[in-house]
């Protein structure tokens, strides 16, 4: 069976609280062999690290993500930089800029962004970046940094964005919301991402409104994606699997 990997997941989640370990299996009858698990704030870094320490096929990331900038203790960087030294193939992430929420503190994401940046180059760790309706702000921070491993999750920038991104380090990850036939958008810049920095994601359990969305679901996604790029599911699948080695280090 082809090796997937879900490059964006949240298993984590009170959402998967009653029955994690049956949600992985499922998805590793599906195809799922590596599982990228965002944290998103101090009080889940240990959920995602138990987690990896169970599952050694789980990546664990960990990171302040911008809607929990006003939510931190004072040592909060403190205690990120010794769980990244402790667990050597930990990410940062998921981190970023948002737009969209309703008391956006911009001040404070600018600076728990830039400060998460920061730790990523002197660490040499990839990062997991949220962005929504901020592709302007974010081009204006990632200008003045030197490029580094990142990936921008659930991308819904531009087609024309990606070469100035490219050059600044970027991957690109897709999740199902890609494929709704109404995000023309999404899917011209889906078309335009280079196979050899593509990822797919399933930003479980998010992204589905009518039920819970499980890493299981990775494979549906992989489906859609290559028939929309015109690849076959197996150039596709090894692609980003090799692509992950690379990004990861794995």
């Amino acid at each position: 069976m082809t090796k997937l990997i879900d490059i964006h997941l949240h298993l984590q989640d009170k959402a998967f609280s009653d029955d994690v370990d049956v949600v992985i299996e499922r998805a590793l009858k599906n195809g799922v062999k590596r599982f990228v698990c965002n944290g998103t704030r101090e009080k889940d870094w240990l959920k995602v690290q138990k987690l990896a320490e169970q599952y050694p096929f789980i990546v664990p990331c960990y990171g302040i993500h911008p809607w929990y900038v006003k939510k931190l203790s004072e040592n909060w960087l403190e205690k990120l930089e010794e769980l990244l030294i402790e667990n050597k193939n930990a990410c940062i992430g998921e981190i970023g800029l948002d737009k969209c929420i309703k008391d956006k503190n911009e001040t404070a994401q600018k600076d728990v962004f830039r400060k998460q940046l920061d730790l990523a180059k002197r660490l040499k760790r990839p990062v997991m970046i949220h962005c929504v309706q901020a592709w302007g702000w974010l081009m204006d921070i990632l200008r003045n940094e030197s490029p580094l491993p990142m990936l921008l999750h659930s991308y819904s920038g531009s087609a024309e964005m990606i070469k100035p991104l490219l050059d600044m380090g970027a991957y690109f990850s897709f999740s199902g919301y890609a494929l709704n036939k109404n995000n023309k958008k999404m899917q011209e810049s889906l078309k335009k991402a280079p196979l050899d920095r593509l990822f797919i994601e399933t930003d479980s359990p998010s992204m589905l409104h009518s039920k819970r969305n499980e890493p299981a679901n990775l494979l549906l996604i992989l489906q859609g994606v290559a028939e929309l790029r015109g690849e076959t599911e197996e150039e596709l699948a090894l692609a980003i699997w090799e692509n992950s080695e690379r990004f990861l280090n794995v």
